[in-house]
């Protein structure tokens, strides 16, 4: 996952990288890390693409 994939699913998922940090249980600086170039793990590259996939989908309901 690139720099940039990252940053597009955290806005899908309306997550800031803290956020996703607190999410994932991990100090914010790795994912700082991670949007700077660093490797992401592959199993959280494919959940956090899988999640951000499913929202676009699927966007939460509109108030009436």
């Amino acid at each position: 996952m690139t720099p940039e994939t990252l940053r597009h699913c955290l806005e899908a998922l309306a997550w800031s990288q803290r956020g996703l940090a607190d999410q994932l249980g991990l100090d914010s600086r790795q994912v700082r890390r991670w949007a700077a170039g660093a490797a992401i793990p592959p199993p959280v590259a494919a959940w956090l693409a899988l999640l951000a996939a499913f929202h676009e989908r699927h966007p939460p309901p509109r108030r009436p």
